[in-house]
């Protein structure tokens, strides 16, 4: 991830719904996305994607595997690999460890081709909001990243669904903030944007939701541009 970390963020982008009532307390979900553009951290690497990912949960452990496909043919791949677990203190209070590995399969050119990190974060929940925060270490890149959001959800009882909003902020100081060279220029930038998702359940076991996002940086200027919107449709299953 490399929204892996986004989904242990509660970013609230096409996250997985996870499956409910499994006896042994094990949960499977399969996740099946189209995003009109890939931005991670404030930073877009692509345009229009598929984005297919797995997930399995044991209790409060997680691991899953997500991958962002280009449509274009020009564009590099991703795929992630990540694992993660959250404990609970109280009903308000959650901690959480994450471990992503990115891959970037075919990455030529002098781009980097995988990078791995571990996060460490908190939430705390009052009043129905959720507030976050996230620290990540980029080994590969030397990149160091902080996160700070906060999610709430708003009920929809007319059509038995909701809408969850969610606003984010972080910076980031890396070694190569594109991940697209081995050489080693550093480089620092501030991002923020928002996410509003609308989830609906089509059935027990499955759902769908729709997307709207908007993302922006400030102290670096790169190729990709700034200021992005772009919109996000998901169907996710869950075994």
């Amino acid at each position: 991830m490399k929204k892996i970390v986004i989904a242990s963020l509660i970013l609230g982008s096409v996250g997985a719904v996870r499956a409910q009532g499994v006896a042994e307390g094990y949960a499977v979900t399969a996740d099946l996305a189209y995003a009109s553009q890939y931005v991670f951290r404030g930073i877009r690497h692509a345009n229009d994607s598929v984005q297919p990912s797995v997930e399995f949960g044991f209790e409060n452990a997680y691991a899953g595997i997500w991958s962002n496909q280009p449509l274009q043919s020009h564009r590099t791949g991703e795929v992630d690999a990540y694992a993660g677990y959250k404990y609970s203190v109280t009903k308000t209070w959650s901690f959480e460890v994450v471990g992503s590995y990115y891959d970037y399969p075919g990455a030529t050119g002098g781009r980097v081709g995988f990078s791995y990190e571990m996060g460490l974060g908190a939430t705390y929940l009052v009043r129905g909001v959720s507030a976050s925060i996230y620290y990540y270490r980029d080994f590969k890149l030397d990149a160091n990243t902080e996160q700070g959001s906060l999610a709430y959800s708003i009920p929809l009882k007319a059509i038995g669904g909701s809408i969850d909003c969610t606003v984010y902020v972080g910076t980031v100081q890396s070694a190569d903030g594109l991940a697209i060279s081995i050489q080693r220029t550093r480089q620092s930038y501030n991002y923020y944007g928002v996410d509003l998702t609308l989830p609906y359940k089509l059935s027990e076991k499955t759902s769908m939701a729709a997307g709207v996002h908007w993302a922006d940086r400030d102290g670096w200027t790169a190729p990709d541009g700034n200021n992005h919107l772009w919109f996000t449709i998901s169907v996710t299953h869950a075994f």
